[in-house]
């Protein structure tokens, strides 16, 4: 690729002048945090889950940081794998890692 500069101000001005709107980049930090894991020790009953096979793995939560955040890691996944429908191909590891999810949302909405 060749190497270009981003102007956000005019990327910004485009956006106003077609939309009526803005970008806001840092909304969701502000409005969720996600800077530091420690933000989300008030949240409750959400499943992070990481593959090794994603490229996203090092943005992910890979700690768990509250009681009720459970982390999952799985090997032989990639992004979202553990998301898409049930397939044959799908590794043990996603089909396991499948099941814990179910098993900790029943256990929440019971």
């Amino acid at each position: 690729f060749e190497r270009q500069t981003f102007d956000f101000q005019a990327y910004s001005d485009k956006c106003y002048a077609q939309w009526g709107a803005r970008p806001r980049p840092e909304w969701s930090y502000l409005e969720y945090g996600g800077n530091d894991v420690t933000d989300f020790r008030y949240h409750s009953n959400i499943v992070f889950t990481n593959g090794n096979l994603d490229p996203w793995v090092v943005g992910g939560l890979l700690t768990q940081v509250a009681p009720r955040l459970p982390v999952i890691f799985i090997e032989g996944a990639a992004h979202h794998l553990d998301l898409r429908g049930a397939n044959r191909a799908d590794p043990p590891s996603v089909r396991k890692a499948r099941e814990k999810i179910i098993a900790l949302i029943k256990k929440w909405i019971s």
